[in-house]
């Protein structure tokens, strides 16, 4: 069994019934986050009354979507390959009060 802990500036905290630990941090990928939202509201911030959008702001938000579904989908991955490999059988993600009364 493991448990998952999952924020923003660390991605995922995973510990083990086996005692494995394993931490996967996110600040680089959050400022990178945030540098390509600065830049898309430095961009709206030029644009004339009225318009929101541009076909930049639209690439923008569509490389900064991607940038985090890459990470998320590969960080999960390598998660699971790592707890499989171990032998680990459930995963709880989310709020752990209940699965720490009951384990």
């Amino acid at each position: 069994m493991t448990a998952l802990d999952i924020g923003a500036n660390t991605l995922v905290a995973c510990t083990t019934t086996t005692g494995e630990q394993y931490l996967y941090e996110g600040r680089e990928l959050f400022q990178r986050f945030r540098e390509t939202t600065r830049e898309i509201a430095r961009l709206q911030s030029k644009l004339p009354e009225g318009r929101y959008s541009s076909k930049r702001i639209r690439r923008l938000y569509r490389k900064r979507t991607r940038r985090r579904d890459h990470s998320q989908a590969a960080l999960c991955r390598d998660l699971l390959e790592r707890l499989y490999a171990e032998g680990v059988d459930t995963v709880y993600i989310g709020g752990l009060t209940d699965v720490l009364e009951t384990h």
